[in-house]
């Protein structure tokens, strides 16, 4: 970022200033030029933009899950509704659901959270809403909610957002 900078203050310096016929100019040994500059950052920027898109599904957060360090090369990350073969068995569970098929999981290609004891003891009291499989549809074969599966916890909190937020 720097050397685009200097190239570009050698520039006006020499009372050109930087336009399509001076991007290639060069009074530098090194024949370094403002195009350099420019084609470095770009790649800098995908390169760069690669890294941290790759590490934010890798590496674990305070929130959410994380993909295996191999998910590029899975059809399954790619087209989610097509393939449901490759998908790891821990992105395809759901928390102590066991009445939803693995096949109705897994089509969805996303990731489910795993569900701690503490919650699944509250599934097997009683103590929480369970929703499996729940269709709304309209005059006019309209469909709102589709296959609609959800577990409410005791303590905590629950938003349902639609179109509108």
């Amino acid at each position: 970022f720097s050397y685009a900078f200097q190239t570009l203050g050698i520039l006006e310096e020499a009372g050109v200033g930087l336009n399509s016929g001076t991007m290639r100019y060069s009074e530098g040994p090194s024949g370094y030029t403002y195009e350099n500059a420019l084609n470095a950052l770009v790649i800098n920027v995908a390169i760069w933009g690669i890294v941290g898109w790759y590490l934010n599904r890798v590496v674990k957060g305070e929130y959410g899950r994380t993909y295996p360090f191999n998910f590029p090369f899975l059809v399954s990350y790619w087209f989610p509704d097509e393939v449901i073969e490759d998908i790891p068995a821990s992105l395809a569970k759901v928390s102590g659901s066991e009445s939803i098929s693995n096949e109705r999981q897994s089509h969805t290609g996303i990731p489910i959270e795993p569900v701690s004891s503490f919650l699944k003891d509250q599934e097997v009291e009683g103590k929480c809403v369970s929703i499996h499989g729940l269709t709304k549809k309209f005059l006019g074969n309209k469909t709102a909610v589709d296959g609609l599966t959800l577990n409410m916890y005791s303590g905590h909190v629950t938003a349902l957002l639609g179109h509108n937020g």
